[in-house]
């Protein structure tokens, strides 16, 4: 069994790092033929198979999650926001073709990108996403961040803990 360079195995005190892929930039316009296809070739608009690009860009969604995460490793978690949002838009529009470690690093580093630009109620339902898409890979941390997303909430920080946390009313 293969696996995308994105799911390779990752150290580090955040979900995962990345691996900044290698520059590649796109052709000029310039770089095409003067001459356009034929008015009437009408573009191909069936739907491809496999995990391609997904997103309003065009941009994979992994690429979208690497550079989102890479925000977030910057320390500028707002503007990690829309990239990663369009990541994991990109990973659903993918439905089942979409690679689930992939998936669950892009809705966990959205709740991150959410819990720490002040809304840890976004958060929440992602972290829980993230334990049923990919529940054996790093379970332990990602129910971490859920609890303190439901703190930071107001609620409670998780099921039945006991810490005496509950309503101030």
């Amino acid at each position: 069994q293969t696996q995308a360079s994105d799911s390779k195995p990752r150290t580090t005190t955040q979900e995962r790092t990345t691996e900044q892929p290698a520059a590649t930039t796109p052709p000029a316009a310039s770089d095409t033929p003067a001459d356009s296809p034929p008015a009437d070739t009408a573009p191909d608009n069936e739907p491809e198979e496999g995990p391609g690009p997904a997103s309003e860009t065009n941009e994979p969604p992994s690429k979208l999650d690497a550079r989102g995460y890479a925000l977030l490793q910057q320390g500028n978690a707002s503007a990690a926001v829309p990239v990663l949002e369009a990541a994991v838009k990109g990973f659903e529009a993918q439905g089942d073709a979409a690679d689930p470690t992939g998936y669950g690093y892009a809705l966990f580093n959205l709740g991150t990108a959410y819990a720490q630009t002040g809304r840890p109620a976004d958060a929440i339902p992602l972290f829980e996403k993230r334990l049923a898409v990919s529940p054996n890979d790093r379970p332990g941390q990602v129910r971490k961040a859920l609890r303190d997303a439901q703190r930071a909430a107001g609620q409670g920080g998780g099921k039945g803990n006991g810490n005496g946390n509950g309503n101030n009313g």
